[in-house]
């Protein structure tokens, strides 16, 4: 498969969460010494030409990519979204939020092989459920956003009904990439599943 960097395609880690169920910021979570973000990051700069932080949350030491503030004009991840998408508008984005750890070269090839003619983003399906992070936005993307963005408290999963909208099954070898955490209890159970 052709890399990323062939096609203008740039990277975007959502930090902007408040992570009230967490009871911390999960952009400062790590492993082995290691930040969640400068991980995802690390693995996501193997098929993105440049990565951005989205969010005004604070971030760990290892996490030096530019940063840019949420996009007021739409609320929850989809300012986050739609930020990254018009701060460069000619690029494609993979969008990938900081508490997904578990990303992977091989569900970000997937997810880029999912690009077709006539289609906007690809907001993949696990387990019959659209996941909005971990992402692909194409060039041109954010006057189409802002013209289907969801009503208040519909969430970026409404988007998913558009034909212009591709919502491909996961396979299960890759699907782990799509898990986040939001709580102490989800992170103690990815803990063990670890060891």
């Amino acid at each position: 498969m052709a890399r990323a960097r062939d096609r203008g395609v740039r990277g975007a880690v959502l930090v902007g969460g408040a992570s009230r169920r967490m009871g911390r910021r999960k952009a400062m979570l790590e492993d082995a010494g290691q930040s969640w973000l400068a991980r995802i990051g690390a693995v996501l700069a193997e098929r993105a030409d440049s990565i951005v932080l989205v969010g005004e949350g604070p971030v760990p030491r290892d996490a030096t990519w530019p940063r840019l503030p949420d996009d007021p004009a739409v609320s929850g991840p989809l300012g986050g979204v739609l930020a990254a998408l018009r701060s460069d508008p000619g690029a494609a984005w993979i969008v990938v939020a900081c508490d997904q750890p578990d990303l992977s070269l091989d569900a970000l090839d997937w997810l880029l092989a999912q690009r077709a003619p006539g289609v906007r983003a690809v907001l993949p399906r696990v387990d019959g459920h659209v996941q909005p992070l971990l992402s692909f936005w194409e060039a041109g993307a954010a006057d189409w956003l802002i013209r289907q963005a969801p009503r208040a408290g519909e969430g970026p999963r409404a988007l998913a009904d558009r034909a212009d909208c591709a919502t491909p099954d996961v396979p299960a070898a890759i699907a782990s990439a799509w898990q986040d955490y939001d709580t102490p209890e989800e992170l103690a159970r990815r803990a063990t599943r670890r060891c």
